[in-house]
């Protein structure tokens, strides 16, 4: 696992880059310049921010090269905004609203930032009763073998299928019948731990004996499960702590950001005019969120639905690999759709993928 860069790493490593620009480093005195671009400079502060903001994803050893990959970058970008101002794009009306909307943004995400900064990571009990609470992805955690179909939704389909699934057939008996019905669908088998399934199946699959099937539906498809086998692979307290601690602290973040927003909203004065007059105090979807800004920029993230652990490296069960795609069924009733959508009910900070298992795609819900 690689580790964070540490400001004090690239401090050194920018050091270094510095004294090799030309010249003894005795004959000349440090600088804060790192580059000059016709009449203008590129200092190391603004190399060392870009750096900051790639913090975690640079390996320690490869920090001088990221600050001269840096450094030719700014250069770049140096001689493009000197052509623009040039062609006097700055005081382009257009230009200047994106620059106001990028300033308005970077500061609302700063505020935001300061409130992220006051929170504490969770204690050793929270951390225990997350894990306590959640035995099928950690203490009883298990890999799932499933043969996972992608189907067409069609009136009364669901129906009929849970009809059929309850005679426990095999995948082979159940593409035949979706074939002969002229139903499309895709057909693969996979191998997903316990944190890569919705809730809504795990809750499901875990005390289901091999050989049975379940149907879910979302908004696109139906989905069958059909589990060909179960194979413990449980997580210890202590490999998980990294994984609880950064979905709890990202939970309590996400409250205390939507507070903010809300006691911001209802200690101000907002009246809404024109054609948005019917509009209340807050605006529709996430509640006490700003919506998008201007030009479309993200606005600050103010949490989002509950995530769980995606994959705690190799454990029994989990090497060599999924099966490939089983493809469509014979006479390519297959043929046309998506691999079987599924996706961890929430989010946990990202973890690797589990060797042998497959990535989390978009979330199938139960069917009532």
């Amino acid at each position: 696992m690689r580790r964070i860069v540490r400001p004090t790493l690239i401090a050194v490593a920018l050091a270094g880059l510095l004294a090799g620009c030309g010249g003894s480093s005795a004959d000349k005195a440090p600088t804060q310049t790192a580059a000059r671009v016709n009449d203008s400079e590129i200092s190391v502060h603004q190399i060392n921010d870009v750096l900051a903001a790639q913090a975690g994803r640079i390996p320690p050893d490869q920090t001088g090269v990221a600050a001269r990959r840096v450094l030719d970058g700014l250069v770049t970008q140096e001689l493009l905004v000197q052509r623009a101002r040039k062609a006097k794009l700055d005081d382009d009306p257009r230009v200047l609203r994106a620059v106001e909307a990028a300033k308005r943004q970077i500061l609302a995400s700063a505020y935001l930032e300061q409130r992220r900064a006051l929170e504490h990571k969770p204690d050793d009990a929270e951390v225990s009763a997350f894990y306590d609470k959640n035995p099928a992805v950690f203490r009883d955690r298990r890999i799932y073998a499933l043969d996972e179909f992608t189907i067409e939704p069609a009136p009364g389909l669901g129906e009929a299928l849970d009809a059929f699934v309850a005679r426990k057939p095999a995948a082979g008996a159940i593409a035949d019948w979706l074939s002969a019905r002229g139903t499309p669908f895709a057909l693969r088998s996979a191998k997903r731990p316990a944190e890569q399934l919705p809730a809504a199946m795990l809750n499901r699959l875990k005390d289901m004996p091999a050989g049975e099937s379940q149907v879910f539906s979302n908004p696109r498809a139906l989905v069958v499960l059909r589990l060909t086998g179960a194979t413990p692979a449980p997580v210890s307290l202590d490999l998980a702590r990294p994984a609880i601690e950064q979905l709890l602290l990202r939970e309590r973040v996400a409250r205390v950001e939507q507070q903010e927003v809300r006691a911001l909203r209802d200690g101000a004065k907002i009246e809404f005019m024109g054609e948005f007059a019917d509009m209340g105090r807050r605006p529709p979807g996430v509640d006490g969120a700003p919506g998008a800004a201007p030009g479309g920029a993200a606005t600050p993230s103010l949490g989002g639905a509950s995530e769980m652990p995606t994959g705690f490296g190799a454990t029994p069960g989990e090497a060599g690999g999924a099966a490939g795609g089983l493809g469509a069924a014979p006479g390519g009733t297959g043929a046309g759709m998506p691999a079987a959508p599924l996706a961890p009910t929430g989010a946990m900070p990202a973890m690797p993928p589990a060797p042998g298992t497959m990535p989390p795609a978009a979330q199938p819900g139960p069917r009532p």
